[in-house]
Parts: C-alpha cells; sequence; structure tokens
C-alpha cells in the first residue's frame, strides 16, 4: 500500500508540475507581484501623465475591481478615471486585424493596443502596453481583461502583441 500511495503521490505532483504552465498567469494583485520591478520601472521612467494612468490601472489590479465588461470597457474605465476620457486620447496607429502592423518602435508605456491574441484563438483583443519582455520577438508585458462574462479581475501577463493594429495614446498627436 505505501509504494502504491507514494507512486500515487508521485504522479499527481508530476501532473501538476507539468499543467502548471496551462493554468495561465495569475490575477490580480498576484500578477502585480510577479511583474512588480517592470511595472514599477515603467512607472518611474514615464511622464507626469502616463504615470498617473498606470498607477490608476494597477490600483484596479492590486485591489481586483471587476468591471462589467469587456477588455475595452476595463480600459477605458481606467483611462476615465485617471482623467483621460475618450476626447483626450489620439489614435497614433490605426490599420485592421489582418495587417499592416505597428511597428514595435511605436510603442510606449501606457499605450492601449488592440492586437491578435495569438494565444487565445487568435481573436482581437486590447490591453495596455507596460513593458518589454523581449523586443526582438515582441513579447510584452500587458496589463489585460479577461472579459466575456468571466468574474476575474485585471492582471499583468506576457503577450505576443506581433499583430498590433491599434494603438491609442494619452495627450498625444499624431
Amino acid at each position: 500500500m505505501t509504494r502504491w500511495s507514494e507512486r500515487l503521490g508521485s504522479f499527481a505532483l508530476l501532473i501538476l508540475v507539468l499543467a502548471a504552465p496551462l493554468c495561465g498567469a495569475p490575477y490580480g494583485k498576484a500578477s502585480f507581484e510577479r511583474y512588480r520591478p517592470l511595472i514599477l520601472e515603467a512607472e518611474k521612467t514615464s511622464t507626469p501623465a502616463v504615470r498617473r494612468l498606470l498607477r490608476s490601472v494597477r490600483t484596479m489590479v492590486t485591489q481586483e475591481e471587476l468591471v462589467r465588461g469587456s477588455c475595452w470597457h476595463y480600459l477605458d474605465t481606467a483611462f476615465s478615471r485617471a482623467g483621460y476620457p475618450a476626447p483626450r486620447r489620439t489614435v497614433i496607429f490605426a490599420s485592421s486585424k489582418r495587417g499592416p502592423y505597428a511597428s514595435a518602435a511605436l510603442l510606449r508605456p501606457g499605450d492601449w493596443i488592440y492586437h491578435v491574441n495569438r494565444s487565445y484563438h487568435g481573436v482581437e483583443h486590447s490591453g495596455m502596453f507596460i513593458a518589454w519582455i523581449d523586443r526582438a520577438r515582441r513579447k510584452a508585458l500587458m496589463l489585460s481583461y479577461p472579459g466575456e462574462g468571466r468574474r476575474r479581475p485585471g492582471r499583468y501577463r506576457v503577450y505576443d502583441i506581433t499583430q498590433t493594429y491599434r494603438i491609442i495614446r494619452i495627450g498625444a498627436k499624431r
């Protein structure tokens, strides 16, 4: 019996280790803790206006605030709360889901981007660019909201943003 329970325990541990990457990134405060240095560096090196926006969204994430609606509703709430309603935002790049896609050089912390979510069925998704994880491979730390009626808070997560087709920025001119 002992050998069987040991084998079962080892098997269960192996399943947990193998399945961990499939469980996704943590939500809310745990996601902030995971990427704290990058997030705080983005805040520190940004303009005062962008810093206010980044801090506002960080508060929403760490307080695990739920917003009724989609990723768009979450970001619209974050931008408006920080003092940047729609009239104070500028589209600096606009295309379609099929491209052409934005250059990595255009992106700055606090940008609201629309991209093809390559990690979730290739659907359209929007999130806030925070920092590059690997610029050459277009892996970025993003603030993301799951939407689709799921009762989960926003989170910081790494996305492949190769197919970025819209960028919105506060206080920018084309």
